[in-house]
């Protein structure tokens, strides 16, 4: 049995993947669907588009280039760096800081040691 979240009106609601590929999912009586043996593949798949498609740091050669393409990505509700002073960076989270959090500072060294940059 294979557990998948499935996205409703918003809300996140889990699901469970039967015996025989028919798509449970709590408080929905016989829900099954004619394609659900596929949902499984689907997901693995989707997943590791996904994951391909996470941005490595080498693949820029400095810490600039790599902070621009992650403020490009920010507008596509990834988290970035935003500059805020002299070799000063504050992380913007994807869904932005919540009222109560303080803000998360970086100094430049920081960040070039974090993602392996050595300029």
């Amino acid at each position: 049995m294979t557990t998948i979240n499935m996205k409703w009106c918003g809300i996140m609601l889990p699901a469970v993947l039967g015996l025989y590929g028919t798509l449970a999912m709590p408080g929905f009586a016989g829900a099954s669907h004619p394609k659900a043996a596929s949902v499984e593949p689907e997901t693995n798949a989707r997943l590791g588009k996904m994951q391909a498609s996470q941005t490595d740091p080498r693949q820029f050669d400095t810490l600039d280039a790599y902070l621009a393409h992650l403020k490009v990505m920010g507008t596509r509700g990834r988290a970035y760096y935003r500059p805020v002073g002299a070799d000063l960076y504050e992380y913007v989270p994807p869904r932005g800081r919540g009222p109560q959090q303080p803000p998360q500072m970086f100094t430049r060294a920081q960040l070039m040691s974090k993602f392996g940059f050595e300029r």
